[in-house]
């Protein structure tokens, strides 16, 4: 928002696609490097532990304030070459909406790492929504940020949860 806080109606990340025209007709093999100006994500200490890519290339930004505005480039690369780059210019329009709570943040109060992230009621079954979960309270794929997928590549680490179908396993983008 203007003034810097967010809304009620916002959450405090932002996700930003990779939408491009020749990405949809590439064979399916892609992988997505993000920067912000000229520099590589990994490069800049302000935003590294802040940001993670989808599958599908979007880039998440935790956190997300004022000071990430700004142009950030998308390179999709189909094996060793580039497909395309797309270039966004991000703002608080790329920002999350908020959800009441999210199901795999709706969990006891006793798994919530803080007790101040416990005060909004979850609609399922009376629990509550917990923003940063326990380590040793995570069993959902959505816990670790990850997707239920058939396989992983290698910069993905594979982690055990309970809410992925058989065949499936919870894949989380690692730094």
């Amino acid at each position: 928002t203007a003034s810097g806080k967010e809304s009620p109606l916002t959450s405090n990340s932002a996700l930003v696609p990779c939408n491009g025209s020749k990405v949809e007709k590439s064979s399916g093999n892609l992988s997505y490097d993000w920067a912000y100006g000229a520099s590589p994500l990994a490069e800049r200490p302000e935003l590294k532990d802040r940001v993670s890519v989808t599958a599908n290339g979007a880039l998440l930004i935790n956190r997300f304030s004022g000071k990430d505005h700004g142009k950030y480039t998308c390179r999709v690369r189909d094996g060793n070459s580039v497909v395309e780059e797309v270039t966004v210019d991000v703002d608080d329009k790329y920002r999350l909406l908020a959800e009441v709570c999210h199901p795999s943040g709706c969990i006891s109060a006793e798994k919530c790492d803080s007790p101040s992230e416990t005060r909004t009621s979850c609609l399922l079954d009376g629990e509550v929504c917990c923003s940063v979960v326990r380590e040793d309270a995570k069993h959902r794929c959505g816990h670790f940020l990850g997707e239920c997928m058939k396989s992983c590549t290698q910069e993905i680490q594979v982690l055990q949860a309970d809410d992925c179908e058989e065949g499936t396993t919870c894949c989380v983008l690692v730094y």
